[in-house]
């Protein structure tokens, strides 16, 4: 019998801690002890600074998707030592919005506009961005309903702390290869919510290997549960990972 382990999950900004229960169910074998949240639930339960030491343990698989993702990467830069040694990045982006000389990010009017959105009917603000997520490819009216009522469950001030950390965290210049780490970045081709060059710039950052999943969007987490696990299992248990 193999080595037991264990798999930490956390998915992106607007969605709730039940969102990647379809990947966790993929990953998860009598082996294989999987816990799925998100980092909107992780600043409802924990507060917001430093969220990166929520990350933290040697011993455990770390998966992070999306904003999820930069809290991840912002703990290799503050505490590199207490992060996970073997470290998935799904959609990573190393800043959300585009700046002079950056353009891998969305503008960031996109992203006071979504403030607005959310402050006036957060209801509609987040069925629009689930949409938004799911694209080129969409979802049922009942896959729908499960990650709005899901996101509902969030405290709305750690949406609104989520988007202004999104707006303020640049950590371009903080990456480097010198961590500990094991990484490796999973990217949709079709994203269009952090676009594959933002993912593709980190793992040239980071020195992390780089896979683009062709046709698929940023939800591919979701919508393709079951071959995204199978590429961080394959990963994970590849000998340079051992």
């Amino acid at each position: 019998m193999g080595m037991s382990s264990t798999y930490l999950i956390v998915a992106g900004w607007g969605f709730g801690p039940q969102a990647l229960a379809p990947l966790a169910d993929a990953l998860r074998t009598p082996d294989v002890d999987v816990e799925a949240t998100s980092i909107c639930a992780l600043t409802d339960s924990h507060g917001s600074a430093e969220l990166h030491t929520r990350l933290t343990g040697h011993d455990t698989v770390l998966v992070v998707w999306s904003m999820a993702a930069l809290v991840a990467l912002e703990g290799l830069c503050e505490t590199p030592d207490t992060m996970p040694r073997k470290i998935v990045l799904l959609s990573p982006t190393a800043r959300f919005c585009a700046t002079e000389g950056y353009t891998f990010g969305a503008p960031a009017r996109a992203l006071r506009a979504q403030q607005r959105a959310l402050s006036r009917d957060p209801d509609t603000a987040l069925t629009a961005f689930i949409d938004a997520v799911f694209a080129p490819h969409s979802i049922s009216g009942a896959e729908r309903a499960a990650l709005l009522s899901d996101a509902k469950t969030l405290a709305p001030a750690s949406l609104e702390t989520g988007l202004q950390y999104l707006g303020n965290t640049d950590l371009r210049e903080r990456l480097s290869a010198s961590s500990s780490s094991h990484l490796h970045v999973i990217h949709g081709e079709a994203d269009a919510i952090i676009p594959p060059a933002a993912g593709r710039e980190v793992a040239e950052r980071c020195g992390a290997s780089f896979e683009l999943l062709p046709g698929q969007g940023h939800g591919f987490p979701i919508h393709a549960a079951t071959e995204t696990a199978e590429r961080i299992r394959a990963i994970v248990n590849a000998g340079d990972w051992a």
